[in-house]
């Protein structure tokens, strides 16, 4: 038996609906991503052209409370995820599902989108599975979650300086695309699929690469933090309403200077995600959300469990169609959209696919226990009938 329990059912309540919200808000975050090349996604004025009021309005409120909130949130939630799994069907059916996990987010890297987060999140569960991570105390288990975010803050210092100092050098580093890489990028989004493949394993190999120097630290942290919150009931109590406020406060705070080295250098510094405050920030508010949502009587009941919950509980699926259905509607249906979509059009495919998600999902889940792609993840890594007769009991 694990030395550590969780015995209170109503807790997964809590984690399902603030799945729901990640899933849902990560998708608002992804659109730039899907109709903008990735390195110039989170950029304002990335075509060269004027900044209007409504992109001066979005930027602001994504820096502000959204950048880093919600993929920050699903990350805590993935690491309390796995020591639930762990658990409740021991280290073997979590190392299956981390494998099958891993192959699921190198064909969505190489064949989809190369914005993939599952890779990165296999690859970081599996060096917390096979480290014993999820054997430790809790004193340990905060050694550890303080001992990475340590080796994080001082790789994201390096990061930062080294781009600011790029970003003010006399050779300009632009973040903004040249004529050119607009041209290079319309032929490729509209050319072969060959070309794009190509393109994709070559960032699958660079994400692998530098994988150890930068993400890996991070989701180290946040997953491991995941784990603690929930041996501490967290997921049940959230945290006192001083505790909640004095968070959103700080990570609005750093979010701010943020916001402000962007306004007073006319957005020739955007540091919404490389900024060494950044995970910092992104950690706090996600943590003030997760409190305050936790202590809603909505989140084990009413509308928030009905409409949001079945998200949470089909994140997987969800997550795979968004980039489905974005990348198919961008290149087949209309590729005349990419490269010329405003924030403004963003928001309205963002606000009708989040609605359309919330109806798929409760829809779904009225007729099935999981999602497709839960279930078919969950039949997969399933130990083979013929290796052993102990059933093994699943989530």
């Amino acid at each position: 038996m694990h030395p550590f329990t969780f015995s209170h059912p109503e807790r997964i309540h809590s984690m399902d609906v603030l799945r729901g919200i990640a899933i849902l808000a990560i998708f608002w975050l992804n659109l730039p991503a899907f109709s903008i090349p990735l390195e110039f996604a989170h950029s304002l004025g990335w075509d060269q052209g004027q900044i209007s009021q409504s992109d001066r309005m979005f930027f602001s409120l994504n820096t502000l409370l959204l950048d880093g909130t919600f993929i920050t949130l699903f990350t805590l939630l993935f690491g309390a995820g796995m020591a639930l799994l762990h658990q409740q069907t021991g280290p073997a059916y979590l190392q299956r599902r981390l494998w099958w996990l891993c192959l699921f987010g190198l064909l969505h890297l190489v064949l989809i989108w190369p914005g993939d987060i599952l890779l990165s999140y296999a690859l970081s569960g599996g060096f917390i599975l096979y480290r014993g991570y999820l054997e430790l105390g809790q004193q340990e288990l905060r050694q550890k979650v303080k001992k990475f975010a340590v080796i994080t803050l001082l790789l994201y210092t390096v990061f930062t300086l080294l781009l600011v100092a790029m970003m003010l050098s006399e050779e300009g580093f632009s973040l903004a695309m040249s004529a050119e890489e607009i041209a290079a990028a319309k032929a490729l989004h509209s050319g072969p699929y060959a070309a794009i493949l190509r393109q994709h394993f070559t960032e699958a190999v660079m994400l692998l690469i530098s994988f150890p120097l930068s993400l890996l630290w991070l989701n180290l942290s946040l997953m491991l933090l995941g784990v603690y919150l929930l041996r501490s009931n967290w997921f049940q109590t959230g945290f006192n309403r001083e505790t909640t406020l004095m968070l959103a406060f700080g990570g609005i705070t750093l979010n701010g200077l943020t916001l402000m080295l962007a306004l007073t250098s006319d957005f020739q510094i955007q540091l919404q995600k490389q900024a060494f405050w950044s995970p910092f920030a992104a950690a706090m508010l996600a943590l003030s959300l997760g409190s305050v949502v936790i202590h809603s009587r909505r989140a084990s009941k009413g509308w928030l469990q009905s409409w949001l919950a079945p998200c949470g509980k089909m994140a997987f699926t969800l997550y795979l169609s968004q980039s489905l259905v974005m990348v198919g509607l961008l290149r087949f249906v209309v590729p005349d959209w990419y490269l010329t979509l405003t924030k403004t059009d963003m928001a309205l495919i963002a606000i009708l696919g989040i609605g359309l998600q919330l109806l798929l999902a409760r829809w779904y889940l009225q007729r099935f226990q999981q999602g497709p792609l839960e279930t078919l993840w969950r039949k997969l890594s399933q130990r083979p009938a013929n290796k052993s007769p102990v059933e093994v009991k699943q989530p």
